[in-house]
């Protein structure tokens, strides 16, 4: 989620809103310290911080305060135990913030920086407010604690570069399961039609006459994903990705038939053999059987978030 983006969003339409921010966590909790949630008066919101009894008195709690018109925020910590109805045994440290529209402004200048990418602010809770400037410096945690109510926040997405070639049926399946995911997805193919009407705003959608060639551009550490309509362009594909020895991921729909005879060509070209062992195919998670579109897609995004997590992304 787009945490600034949508919080002007909400403020344009109601006029007031707050944010709740998982500041602190220890033990087993539901999210991590930066999971946000962004609330309208009305009870709406989007985003969660792991659902539950913490969850539903974190909204009744901003609410209120969009009620009574409260200026500033308020800190509580939660022992998710019996009390909450909870079992996990950790406990959370959660900031909600009311903004009205004299706030605006602020919001719309991290929500610029937002759309820019993955940004960090010096934040203050002194004096009844949250103080933010944006920050030069870089954090690796959503959240950092530098104590006397100093943090470190960062805000925006760190998401995975994806190169898709093919725009057929499992395609399509997958651009509705990455949708919602941490991907940018450059998405190819030959023929420009194929491509649906609309596309979710982390896809791009590129006719290639010779798609290969894009993976010159393509950043290193990209994950590239091979399902076109020909098995000669996908083998194409598959050997420059691998040759430039530069990608984290490479995979390309087909059996193990498929995945045998590619490796073999492969190897007759010359491919190394530590090149060709990273390659993936069939492509994934090995306990998913079913064999439709949509079941593939949900197989193909699981192995894809495994590999970023594998990252440390």
């Amino acid at each position: 989620m787009k945490t600034w983006s949508t919080l002007s969003a909400f403020l344009a339409e109601y006029g007031s809103a707050a944010m709740v921010s998982v500041l602190a966590v220890k033990g087993s909790v539901p999210r991590e310290a930066g999971a946000r949630m962004v609330v309208a008066p009305n009870g709406s919101f989007k985003g969660t911080i792991g659902g539950g009894t913490l969850e539903w008195d974190c909204l009744k709690t901003a609410q209120k305060m969009l009620s009574d018109k409260t200026d500033g925020y308020e800190l509580q910590k939660f022992a998710l135990g019996p009390s909450l109805g909870q079992c996990c045994g950790g406990s959370v440290e959660v900031l909600i913030e009311a903004f009205d529209i004299e706030q605006v402004h602020d919001v719309a200048l991290l929500s610029k920086a937002e759309e820019k990418g993955v940004f960090s602010t010096a934040t203050s809770l002194t004096d009844g407010r949250v103080k933010r400037t944006i920050s030069g410096e870089a954090s690796a945690d959503r959240v950092t604690d530098i104590g006397d109510g100093q943090y470190l926040e960062a805000f925006g997405d760190q998401l995975s570069q994806l190169y898709l070639y093919g725009a057929g049926h499992v395609a399509k399946a997958l651009m509705l399961s990455l949708a919602p995911l941490p991907f940018r997805v450059s998405w190819f193919d030959q023929r420009a039609d194929m491509f649906p009407a609309h596309v979710p705003s982390n896809f791009r959608c590129l006719a290639e006459e010779k798609p290969e060639a894009s993976l010159a551009a393509a950043p290193s550490g990209a994950m590239v994903l091979i399902m076109t309509h020909s098995h000669d362009l996908d083998f194409a594909l598959c050997n420059e990705a691998l040759t430039q020895d530069r990608f984290s991921y490479v995979g390309v729909i087909g059996s193990e038939t498929k995945g045998k005879r590619f490796r073999s060509r492969l190897k007759k070209l010359g491919c190394l053999e530590d090149l060709i062992a990273r390659l993936r195919c069939p492509i994934g998670f090995e306990g998913i059987a079913g064999k439709d579109p949509a079941s593939i897609a949900v197989s193909v995004t699981t192995e894809l978030l495994m590999k970023r997590e594998s990252l440390n992304v």
